[in-house]
């Protein structure tokens, strides 16, 4: 892009309104003044000249022309913040290329802009609207955030894109609909608050929905994973809070969208949040591009302490400064907020914030029986593993804590001495796959154990661990099974933080995006029978489908290897015929 060019772009974008987007200003002189936006003051030292179109910091120096002063703000490659201030200047360039996915965001602007209007001004939305001021959303932050609401008829969504000119395969693509066994297409989120998510150039990419009823057990549903919309990379409001992020020089790290909502309301609009999944790679490489500083602030229940768990791990690696937001009460930061106010969460964040070892320390302690010799023993071990590649005064310093905690002599605590726990072995996976009928009946009974109780137990009665169709799906089985030993009904959104990503990832493609799940298909004793009948019959599967590379491998065999093979395949048609 040549001087000419980077030229006239800054001088048609007006400083002053583009300064405005982002910094309260008041009158100084013949200039403009306001708090600095990269770093934080008191006294306002960022001048903005209308005269000399710059914007500039007199304490940091962080600023300039339009064109740095955007690429600062936002956080983006100059180049780029030159394009897109060329598009706001109804300047023609050239070399900017088409987005081949403007068609997709399109799309999804579409959708949104019809669920708003059904928020705001449909009778149905007014349910929707109530609950959202309910959890304390205020106007503005509805429309910010682009809230909306799906309605309850079910192909409202696709007879306006379809009128529209959009090609019905692209809706199924992106999640938008879906297609019954009669044919018929159908909205895919009904009766549901609906929240956008947005790439970093605030592009609409995906959307989440949530119910209205309590009786349902799954609150949010997601679209579907897309070339657009990656979970494993994408982080909830970042599109906004880049601003906040820089000026504070730090980044609130949050679990839900309400979360995010409620902290920016109250004024930490460096907030975030991952989406249902657990922090990834992809994740923590991009947070570590974006701050020197995370504050992990996760749900203060279980399920939300041992997500914070994998968080620190997940940091491990890094040279970043990480911190804990440990709340009371087991809340989350939306539900602190509205209990306690935004002063207390204020003073919260200033004086009781925990370093990843005295976070994991008190919550290695909490709910042991420190006289008890088993939980002793455990605890000790927890924290020696902790502590094992650590700094040698931090080894020390929690040396010394343990032995004071256990009531012992430190010199008896030996960090070499302490065996690591080994990795759980994983079951291999089978090369082969096993026809779609074994696969889905995995899907029909994880749906109908999500369902009821009865069919969780029922399947750990009557499934050994040999019993499997697919190894992750069976694992999906066995954590059903052990969350039910601590919950009575089943709850979405809890049992997805027991997860690890690669069975999060199976879960949600494969279970939720199943039509009798979507559809809220329910499942009887008949069915349940035949799906472990199924599941069953997988071990002889497994077995002839090995019988067939034994009689290739070895073709003398053959004969013994067929009268086997055959004999398996009777006993199973004995068993279909019974």
């Amino acid at each position: 892009m040549d001087q000419a060019l980077l030229q006239k772009i800054n001088d048609q974008t007006n400083i002053v309104d583009l300064v405005s987007e982002y910094v309260e200003l008041s009158k100084a002189g013949k200039n403009l003044k306001g708090l600095c936006p990269f770093h934080q003051e008191k006294t306002p030292s960022f001048f903005v000249s209308p005269e000399k179109n710059i914007a500039k910091c007199m304490s940091c120096g962080t600023g300039g022309q339009p064109i740095t002063f955007y690429k600062e703000i936002k956080g983006i490659p100059f180049v780029q913040a030159a394009n897109e201030l060329a598009v706001r200047a109804g300047i023609i360039v050239e070399t900017v290329k088409k987005d081949p996915n403007d068609l997709i965001y399109k799309m999804f602007e579409e959708t949104m802009k019809l669920y708003q209007f059904s928020l705001l001004k449909t009778e149905d939305g007014h349910v929707a609207l109530q609950y959202l001021k309910t959890r304390g959303v205020t106007e503005d932050t509805i429309q910010s955030y682009q809230l909306g609401y799906a309605p309850k008829k079910s192909n409202v969504l696709y007879q306006l894109l379809r009128d529209k000119g959009y090609d019905v395969s692209m809706m199924l693509d992106y999640g938008l609909v879906k297609q019954n066994d009669e044919g018929k297409y159908f909205d895919l989120f009904l009766d549901k608050v609906m929240f956008p998510i947005h790439n970093e150039k605030g592009q609409i990419v995906g959307l989440s929905g949530r119910t209205l009823k309590k009786e349902d057990s799954v609150k949010y549903i997601n679209s579907p994973e897309s070339k657009v919309f990656k979970k494993s990379q994408l982080l909830y409001h970042l599109h906004h809070a880049l601003p906040a992020i820089r000026k504070h020089k730090r980044l609130i790290l949050t679990e839900g969208y309400m979360d995010v909502i409620a902290m920016d309301q109250a004024g930490f609009k460096e907030t975030v949040a991952t989406m249902g999944t657990s922090l990834t790679k992809e994740h923590v490489q991009r947070l570590t591009q974006l701050t020197d500083h995370i504050i992990i602030a996760y749900d203060g229940d279980q399920a939300g302490k041992k997500a914070t768990l994998k968080a620190i791990d997940a940091f491990k690696k890094t040279k970043i400064k990480v911190d804990i937001l440990s709340l009371p009460e087991q809340l989350d930061p939306d539900e602190f907020i509205k209990k306690h106010g935004q002063k207390s969460l204020e003073s919260h964040i200033e004086k009781h914030l925990k370093d990843p070892y005295d976070y994991r320390y008190d919550t290695y302690k909490q709910g042991r029986d420190l006289k008890n010799s088993h939980d002793m023993v455990a605890f000790k071990n927890d924290v020696i593993k902790m502590i094992s590649d650590a700094d040698p005064s931090i080894q020390s310093l929690y040396k010394e804590r343990l032995a004071i905690e256990l009531n012992i002599d430190a010199s008896f605590i030996s960090i070499q001495s302490v065996k690591r726990e080994s990795p759980e072995l994983k079951k291999k996976i089978t090369k082969k796959a096993l026809p779609n009928r074994y696969f889905l009946s995995e899907v029909g009974l994880i749906i109908a154990m999500m369902q009821q109780k009865k069919y969780a137990i029922k399947a750990s009665n009557e499934l050994s661990n040999n019993h499997f169709a697919d190894s992750v799906m069976a694992l999906l089985r066995y954590q059903i099974i052990k969350y039910y030993e601590t919950h009575e009904t089943f709850e979405l959104e809890i049992f997805k933080k027991q997860l690890k990503d690669e069975h999060l990832l199976k879960l949600e493609s494969n279970v939720l995006n199943d039509l009798d799940y979507i559809k809220n298909l329910k499942k009887d004793d008949t069915m349940v029978e035949d799906y472990i009948a199924f599941i069953k019959q997988s071990i002889m599967q497994r077995r002839i489908a090995k019988l067939i590379e034994k009689r290739k491998e070895h073709p003398e065999n053959a004969i013994l290897y067929v009268s086997e093979r055959d004999s398996l395949i009777k006993n199973m048609n004995g068993d279909n015929n019974s």
